[in-house]
């Protein structure tokens, strides 16, 4: 795989030795979702029901909605990251120093968002602000994509930066070696929060996820922690490479195993074993939600179908009307117990 073949042998060797000797294992059964794929699976998007594979030759999608799932080509082209912004997918093509875009209403073609002026490999965005990492040349930038004209600026320097997220003030990126934690304030340092490589992260709650491929697993790791001890969710993998939460399903890309796999409950219990006797009404909702439970509720959380966290509250009564419309998923806690229902908002 073209990534990883910067990545010292030796190291990994290394690594491999002492993660089994530091980590936390609760692994969790692994379901594989798709096998034998023509192609192997890069990073995942999903949106509207829809799993977006990326790979080195197209873009493809799954219909998580069907009962027979079939990988199905979106678009002729080669993908690392991708998002959903403004009803466009927007993706950083392979090896090119350019950032793109499809109409979701009409994968047809594609048209330049800006020229990243450098290889980008995982792209993040907040507002109107996309922030893309650059392989070749050491940056991880942020430019408008209202205004592409302006150049953006630097956020933060790496060695050959790979995957990004956001969270709160922070950043979040990975580059061979290390994954890192910087706050978005110029002159803040890189934070070591876990010494190995990731393809693609992403941050739920308290946690970053995280494909691992030297050590051949998916984990978890406080995000706060600082060369913490990673909770490794599933192990003796074929080069996890990237990952997507539906709902508290985390779905993951095998790229050696040519497959796309999934761990469920991961973020709680699904809707079918609630441990919580809760009620959500009006469902579908256009301002209030009003959350009904015969005890108490320590939280009450909203999270799109991309996992990001959109309302923290206590409830019992959420004002939900500057949500955008569409599909939520609804955590409730009351002390150990979780439960995760689907909420429409009109």
């Amino acid at each position: 795989m073209s990534i990883k073949t910067g990545f010292n042998t030796l190291k990994g060797v290394i690594i491999v030795i002492i993660l089994s000797l530091s980590v936390q294992k609760t692994t969790s059964q692994v379901v594989d979702v798709l096998v034998d794929l023509e192609v192997p699976p890069e990073q995942l998007l999903f949106h509207e029901g829809f799993l977006y594979v990326g790979s080195q030759i197209s873009i493809y999608r799954l219909d998580l909605s069907s009962s027979d799932p079939v990988l199905e080509e979106f678009y002729f082209t080669d993908a690392k990251g991708m998002l959903i912004y403004d009803n466009n997918l927007i993706y950083a093509k392979g090896p090119f120093p350019t950032i793109q875009k499809i109409d979701l209403n009409d994968p047809t073609s594609s048209t330049e968002v800006f020229n990243a002026s450098g290889t980008p490999y995982s792209i993040a965005v907040r507002n109107d602000s996309l922030y893309y990492s650059r392989l070749n040349a050491g940056s991880i930038r942020k430019r408008s994509i209202i205004n592409p004209g302006n150049v953006g600026i630097t956020v933060a320097a790496a060695t050959n930066p790979l995957a990004i997220t956001l969270d709160g003030d922070y950043i979040y990126f990975s580059d061979q070696q290390n994954i890192y934690r910087k706050r978005l304030i110029v002159g803040s340092p890189n934070e070591v929060v876990y010494n190995n490589p990731s393809l693609q992260i992403t941050v739920v709650d308290d946690y970053l996820y995280f494909t691992d491929p030297d050590a051949n697993s998916i984990s978890r790791i406080d995000k706060m922690s600082t060369n913490g001890t990673p909770e490794v969710l599933a192990d003796n993998l074929e080069d996890p490479y990237g990952l997507a939460f539906v709902g508290s399903t985390l779905y993951f890309s095998q790229n050696d195993g040519r497959k796309i796999s999934k761990i469920s409950g991961v973020l709680g219990a699904d809707d079918e074993d609630l441990p919580i006797d809760i009620s959500i009404s009006p469902n579908p909702s256009s301002k209030d939600l009003f959350i009904e439970s015969k005890g108490h509720i320590d939280s009450v959380q909203i999270f799109t179908l991309n996992a990001e966290l959109v309302i923290d509250s206590y409830g019992p009564t959420i004002d939900v009307s500057k949500l955008s419309s569409g599909l939520y998923f609804v955590k409730v806690t009351a002390g150990e117990k979780v439960s995760v229902h689907k909420f429409i908002k009109n």
